[in-house]
């Protein structure tokens, strides 16, 4: 049975058992309050033989059980009740049962609520007329199936003991030799206040249930709410990402380009003094080794004035040197594998999880500065080793002084970016200074 029977007009699926999925046949309770036919118990209880438990095939609650023998369990007689009044409305076309011991088959249209029998209209008719039956009430199947007379139905159903089926109860039930006490207004009483504690501890439960839907409800929410939070971050840091790529690739195209214009500058300078100087020296050498004595004293002046020229001049710079572009990762995990852009914490209820846990304060997360400086500058020196790695700078008395780790060496520019001094082996990790002191 899916619940307690409201009134005698519930639906057929209330009076009927869960385990054969007929009307209850001798339904008994259980301890849940829920009911079995009683074969259906019995049947359960046989194949549990062994068990101390069985379980409620409604709420599939545990049972306990001291005997598998189902005359332990009461007898649910307020349900009984209901599926005599139920069939009294419903039951269809029924046969005289006095007339059916005459083995007649005579339909009924009374029935008797004392005797519990239906009966013929001349059965009907006679059945007051005795001694025995004088005060039995007698109605119409009409009657009974507009739903007239329930409480008499009710009232006059008899009970019988639960272990004796034979046996009507009154407060008395002579095989048992038991007494049924009577149930005052005071017992009655208790069961209400009992009822009425539970009333609160169900309305308690009906809220909880509604506040879980609404819980979950707004969990869903704030899944999305959260889901679209990191789609859309993660888009922002895509541009952001495709943005400082295109001006990052900008700007090693434009390195390298300037790199090669310097050195193709330089390489332009080298070849024309080597042009210079081939020209000249092989000249003279041709003038001096296959020219007339005369024409070699002619000409001696020019040829020697050249080469002084020649030789004066100074050695240009024959060191080919050049700022190779390096990309690194602005951040202080290193690499891209230790990046972790998003961090998930679990919030409170209705909430939605923050991106920082309540206890981290924002001092204490980590940031990563940059200095934008509004001067380019040149930190590439002629007699660098290697390309710089600077990892640092600090400005006192309107000069930059810049540590590079790579090269060992302090160098320090005016504002304009002109090379002033470099202090030499000096590997720095950071630098700072204050008046006229710096600290490596």
């Amino acid at each position: 049975m899916s619940g307690a029977v409201a009134n005698p007009d519930s639906p057929p699926g209330d009076i009927v058992c869960d385990v054969c999925n007929n009307v209850f046949q001798k339904p008994r309770m259980l301890p849940c309050l829920h009911s079995m036919c009683f074969d259906c118990l019995q049947r359960i209880l046989d194949t549990n033989k062994t068990a101390d438990t069985i379980e409620c095939s409604t709420c599939e609650e545990t049972i306990e059980i001291s005997a598998h023998d189902a005359r332990e369990f009461p007898s649910n007689e307020y349900l009984i009740t209901v599926i005599d009044v139920y069939f009294s409305r419903h039951g269809g076309d029924k046969q005289c049962a006095i007339c059916d011991l005459r083995s007649k088959k005579i339909q009924a249209k009374f029935k008797c609520v004392d005797c519990e029998d239906f009966l013929c209209e001349a059965c009907g008719g006679a059945h007051s007329s005795t001694r025995m039956t004088i005060e039995h009430s007698v109605l119409s199947l009409d009657e009974l199936a507009r739903g007239s007379h329930d409480d008499i139905i009710r009232e006059k159903r008899m009970m019988h003991c639960q272990h004796h089926e034979k046996e009507v109860l009154d407060h008395y039930c002579k095989s048992c030799n038991k007494a049924f006490s009577d149930v005052d207004e005071s017992k009655r009483g208790k069961i209400s206040e009992i009822i009425s504690r539970l009333d609160i501890k169900i309305k308690d439960l009906f809220d909880a249930d509604v506040e879980s839907e609404t819980v979950v409800r707004e969990l869903d929410k704030s899944e999305q709410t959260a889901i679209d939070e990191v789609e859309h971050t993660t888009k922002q840091l895509q541009e952001r990402i495709e943005k400082e790529k295109t001006e990052l690739i900008d700007t090693v195209k434009k390195h390298v380009t300037t790199e090669k214009e310097r050195i193709n500058g330089q390489k332009d300078g080298i070849n024309q003094r080597h042009a210079f100087l081939t020209y000249g020296s092989e000249f003279c050498s041709r003038v001096t080794e296959n020219g007339k004595e005369a024409e070699v004293i002619y000409m001696e002046p020019e040829l020697s004035g050249r080469l002084r020229y020649l030789d004066r001049l100074p050695q240009p710079n024959t060191t080919i040197r050049c700022q190779f572009p390096e990309v690194k990762l602005r951040n202080l995990y290193g690499n891209v594998n230790n990046i972790k852009f998003f961090e998930f914490t679990p919030g409170t209820t209705s909430t939605v999880a923050s991106i920082l846990p309540p206890s981290v304060e924002e001092s204490d997360i980590p940031k990563v500065l940059s200095l934008n400086l509004k001067r380019r500058i040149n930190v590439f020196l002629s007699d660098d080793e290697t390309s710089p790695k600077i990892t640092g700078l600090c400005v006192i008395k309107n000069e930059i002084y810049v540590s590079d780790y790579a090269n060992r060496k302090i160098k320090i520019f005016s504002l304009k970016g002109e090379h002033i001094d470099t202090l030499q082996n000096i590997a720095a990790f950071s630098i700072t200074g204050f008046d006229d002191v710096i600290a490596v």
